[in-house]
C-alpha cells in the first residue's frame, strides 16, 4: 500500500499538464511512497493523450492511467474511477491545470500522521485572475485539531486536499455524477460528517490553484438548472443531519446553520432577487431555493448569522417581494 494516491482527472488540458505532472514528479517524497493516477475524461485533443502517454512510459512504476470510454462532462466519473483504482492510506485530488508545492506530499502526509488526522488541508496559492482561494479556513496558522465551525471548514469544501482512504471506502463516499455543481462540496460534506481529525497546515501555499476557464479544457463545462443545483443542496443538508459522527441534534442544527450562512454569502443565492435574472427566473430559483431550506429544521435557524434573519424567513415564506427587500438591505441599498 501507498502512503498517498494523487487523483488527477484531465479533459483536453495537453498545454499545461506537463506543469501539472511534473510538480508530482519533483516531489521530495519518494517515488516508492505515492502514485498518480490520471483519469482522462475521453479528451479529443491528440497533444493531451501524446502527452500524458510520453510521461507514463516513462514513469511506469508511478503513474497508473486509464482513459474512459466516453466523455462525462464533469470530474465526477473520472474521480470515482481513480478511487476505485487507488491503493493508499490517503487520496489527494488534483486538478490538471494546478500543481503542488515540491514539499506538498511529505509535509502535508508528515503533519496528518503526526495528528492523525482524517483530512488534512494545505494552504492554496493562486496564479492568475478568476477564482479566489478560501482565506478564513488559514488565519490562524497551522492547526492540528481543527473544528469545523471555529476554523470555518464550510468555506473550503472543494476537494483540492487530503483525505484518509479507508474513509471514502468504508462509507462509501463518492462524487454524484447526475450532480453538474456543487458535487465537491456534497463529497466534502459527506466525509467531514463521517470523520473527526482535521488539521490545517499553512507553512507554504501547498496547492497553487491557477485559473484557466477556457471552456476547451475544463472539465465541468455543463450548466445546471434549478432543480439540479437544489438536488445537490438538499443532499447536502441530509448529510448533516445523517451524521454518524456528530449525533446531537444541536450541533446538527449548527451545521447547518454554518451552511446556510455560507449559502447566503457566496454564489447565485447572495443578491439573486436583485440580480439580472429575469422575474421568472428569480421565481423559479426562489421555488426551489424555498423548498430546500424549508427540509431544513426551523431550530438551525436560531444559529444562522444575525443580518440573514430577514432574508431567511422571506426564504422560508417563498416571498419573493420579502426577499428583495432583505437582499437591497444586506447589499445596502
Amino acid at each position: 500500500m501507498k502512503k498517498i494516491s494523487v487523483i488527477m482527472p484531465t479533459y483536453n488540458n495537453g498545454k499545461m499538464i506537463s506543469r501539472t505532472i511534473d510538480s508530482i514528479l519533483n516531489q521530495t517524497m519518494s517515488h516508492k511512497d505515492f502514485e498518480l493516477i490520471i483519469i482522462d475524461d475521453h479528451s479529443n485533443d491528440i497533444e493531451t493523450i501524446e502527452t500524458i502517454n510520453a510521461y507514463w512510459v516513462n514513469y511506469k512504476h508511478l503513474i497508473k492511467f486509464k482513459r474512459l470510454n466516453k466523455n462525462t462532462g464533469s470530474a465526477s466519473a473520472p474521480r470515482n474511477k481513480g478511487i476505485s483504482m487507488s491503493n493508499s492510506e490517503y487520496i489527494f485530488f488534483l486538478d490538471s491545470d494546478d500543481y503542488l508545492h515540491e514539499r506538498a506530499l511529505e509535509d502535508l502526509y508528515i503533519y496528518g500522521k503526526e495528528n492523525n488526522s482524517d483530512l488534512i488541508i494545505g494552504k492554496y496559492g493562486v496564479e492568475g485572475k478568476g477564482r479566489g482561494v478560501p482565506k478564513a479556513v488559514f488565519e490562524n496558522g497551522n492547526v492540528p485539531r481543527a473544528d469545523i465551525i471555529e476554523n470555518s471548514l464550510f468555506y473550503a469544501l472543494s476537494v483540492l486536499k487530503m483525505f484518509k482512504s479507508n474513509i471514502i471506502h468504508k462509507n462509501k463516499i463518492r462524487f454524484k455524477t447526475n450532480a453538474k455543481t456543487a458535487e465537491d462540496q456534497l463529497f466534502t460534506i459527506e466525509f467531514l460528517m463521517n470523520s473527526k481529525n482535521y488539521s490545517i497546515k499553512t507553512d507554504y501555499e501547498y496547492y497553487i490553484v491557477v485559473n484557466d476557464f477556457s471552456k476547451k479544457n475544463h472539465l465541468s463545462t455543463k450548466k445546471s438548472t434549478p432543480k439540479q443545483y437544489f438536488s445537490t443542496i438538499s443532499n447536502i443538508y441530509n448529510a448533516i443531519y445523517c451524521s454518524k459522527v456528530y449525533k446531537k441534534r444541536v450541533l446538527r442544527d449548527k451545521l447547518a446553520a454554518k451552511y446556510t450562512t455560507r449559502l447566503f454569502r457566496h454564489g447565485q443565492n447572495k443578491h439573486f432577487s436583485i440580480s439580472k435574472m429575469s422575474y421568472k427566473e428569480k421565481k423559479e430559483w426562489l421555488n426551489y431555493l424555498s423548498k430546500t431550506i424549508n427540509e431544513v429544521p426551523r431550530t438551525a435557524d436560531t444559529y444562522v448569522t444575525p443580518i440573514f434573519n430577514l432574508k431567511l424567513e422571506a426564504i422560508r415564506q417563498n416571498n419573493l417581494l420579502a426577499v428583495m427587500t432583505a437582499d437591497k438591505i444586506l447589499k445596502g441599498g
